[in-house]
């Protein structure tokens, strides 16, 4: 495919200029982004791992400056009960809010699971298998505990991401109308996080290359004496 104009002009400003320093990265993605509409700053991590062992793992992290968007959450609790409501969350049902969703009636990102819930409807729960809304503990999808601050986190704060059979994360972690220190705040916590998933056979220099870019814009690699610091 061929290079545009405005990409390839961008790349000569950047690549004119020291690219160790993460701060001017940051600041130089914000600024050669587009003007049409507010871009995401998004990330491609390559893992230093050894890619015969399987390791598709599904992770979290709670970004500390949010994602910059909305998510679409949805109750399966035994009740309608208003305090879900109260709390934003968009829809609260049980078999009905499954199907309405299967049935593309509805749009979710996510589904939060009370435990009673969890018990009562897994046969249904397995329809959502393939769509990747089943329940998990370790992503704090089913919970009876603080459902506030679950909603408020998933909604608002909480990036979900996998690692492919290539070793690669792809994730965003926030918004171009962020300020340059809140999406490098959300980048180290997201470095931190990756780096304490246990993953096997894991060589020294856990990050062979993570690539930072808006959604629009060109690909700057991130230099490695950064990610050694976190």
């Amino acid at each position: 495919m061929k290079t545009s104009k405005r990409i390839l002009y961008i790349k000569e400003k950047i690549y004119k200029e020291n690219l160790d320093n993460i701060d001017f990265i940051i600041e130089n993605i914000k600024k050669y982004s587009s003007k049409n509409f507010i871009e995401s700053i998004d990330l491609s991590i390559i893992l230093n791992i050894d890619l015969n062992i399987k390791q598709n793992i599904l992770n979290k992290t709670v970004l500390p400056n949010g994602t910059g968007k909305e998510i679409k959450v949805g109750i399966l609790a035994l009740e309608k009960d208003n305090k879900y409501i109260i709390n934003n969350a968009d829809y609260i049902g049980m078999d009905d809010l499954i199907d309405n969703f299967l049935n593309k009636k509805i749009k979710l990102d996510v589904f939060l699971y009370t435990s009673d819930s969890f018990k009562i409807l897994n046969e249904k729960i397995n329809l959502l298998n393939k769509k990747k809304l089943v329940p998990n503990y370790k992503l704090e999808t089913i919970t009876n505990n603080s459902i506030s601050e679950s909603i408020k986190n998933i909604k608002y704060n909480t990036i979900f991401y996998k690692i492919d059979k290539n070793g690669i994360i792809n994730t965003s972690i926030g918004k171009l109308n962020f300020s340059s220190n809140m999406i490098k705040e959300n980048l180290i916590k997201l470095l931190k996080d990756i780096k304490n998933i246990k993953l096997k056979k894991t060589k020294s220099n856990y990050f062979k290359k993570i690539v930072i870019s808006s959604t629009m814009g060109i690909g700057i690699e991130i230099p490695n004496e950064f990610t050694k610091i976190y």
